[in-house]
């Protein structure tokens, strides 16, 4: 998986996040180094059949976030784009099931269709 560059809209995020959350706790905001590149993926996670899903790493401004899912053995299986924001919460051999957001911050529980070809 490649590296996603630090873009400014990255800075940004995270300098935003910074000065909302680190300014409370020390009355100022810290003076930040960034790296050129991001870690290739942000999150994974290990289904019922010892499948590992990686998550490739989210930045602003993404709409889908794309997952490579492993074998059990490490072999690759296969590559499932789902919505960015989406908080997986089960899966199983034919779908998955996961909370979403809406602009009010309703949650809502979705399912998906997982697609073996």
């Amino acid at each position: 998986m490649p590296r996603r560059p630090v873009t400014a809209a990255v800075r940004e995020q995270a300098e935003s996040w910074y000065r909302e959350v680190a300014s409370n706790r020390t009355g100022g905001t810290p003076e930040v180094a960034y790296p050129d590149s991001m870690a290739s993926f942000d999150w994974l996670v290990v289904d019922r059949d010892d499948r590992v899903w990686v998550r490739e790493t989210v930045v602003p401004g993404d709409t889908v976030a794309r997952y490579r899912v492993l074998t059990a053995d490490g072999r690759p299986e296969a590559t499932i784009e789902l919505p960015e924001g989406l908080w997986i919460q089960w899966i199983g051999e034919r779908d998955l099931l996961g909370v979403e957001w809406d602009a009010m911050d309703v949650a809502y529980v979705r399912e998906y269709a997982i697609k073996h070809h």
